[in-house]
């Protein structure tokens, strides 16, 4: 009697438990917006070649701090020499080039990010979209510090949603699900790591 008494016990708990963590994953559907799908991101700009030509005094390197407009080399080509100047102030996080190298029209010479004011690119199915909007509150947790949080806010909403292939159903049929990019600025930037690309979780308040 015993023995069926906690087999009995035990189902009840087990009952329990598991609706108890249904309710809780619908309460936290109602409360938050939640998605995987987020990044550490920045403004950046590509530098490209003018024209066919051949670079002198390129003398940056990743790391680098450049400021806007500064000059980083020459190049020169059919329409004589033409300075190269940084795009943007921010670090350059690629080069791919080097002083005396020949180059042909539109190569991509170097990036420069923004990494001072880099922000969460979080993105969100099209499904979902009715429950964003600008000014609405987020937190971000990353891949790489699980346990804090990081409070800031949605400052904008992509004009253009990226499709991404997704299965679903019993046969796991592929579907495309459209998912719109939204941008979350933080209200500290430096409590993220200023390395692009950093893989996060991001939570909106509905």
């Amino acid at each position: 009697m015993k023995i069926k008494t906690w087999t009995i016990l035990v189902v009840i708990l087990f009952l329990l438990g598991v609706g108890g963590s249904g309710f809780y994953y619908f309460q936290q559907q109602q409360k938050y917006l939640i998605t995987d799908n987020a990044q550490v991101a920045a403004e950046t700009a590509t530098l490209h070649s003018k024209g066919a030509g051949r670079i002198g005094d390129w003398n940056i390197a990743v790391g680098d701090r450049v400021r806007g407009g500064q000059q980083l080399g020459w190049q020169t080509g059919s329409e004589g020499q033409q300075v190269i100047r940084a795009p943007i102030t921010g670090q350059v996080v690629a080069s791919g080039v080097d002083s005396g190298e020949s180059v042909t029209s539109g190569r991509p010479l170097a990036m420069v990010a923004d990494l001072e004011h880099r922000y969460i690119r979080a993105y969100i199915d099209e499904t979902e979209m009715d429950d964003v909007q600008v000014g609405q509150e987020a937190e971000v947790i990353l891949d790489a510090d699980p346990d804090r949080r990081i409070h800031g806010e949605v400052s904008r909403i992509g004009s253009e949603a990226g499709s991404e292939q997704s299965s679903s159903g019993a046969q796991g049929e592929s579907r495309e699900v459209q998912r719109v990019p939204v941008q979350i600025t933080l209200d500290d930037p430096d409590q993220v790591p200023p390395v692009i690309g950093l893989n996060a979780q991001a939570i909106l308040h509905k």
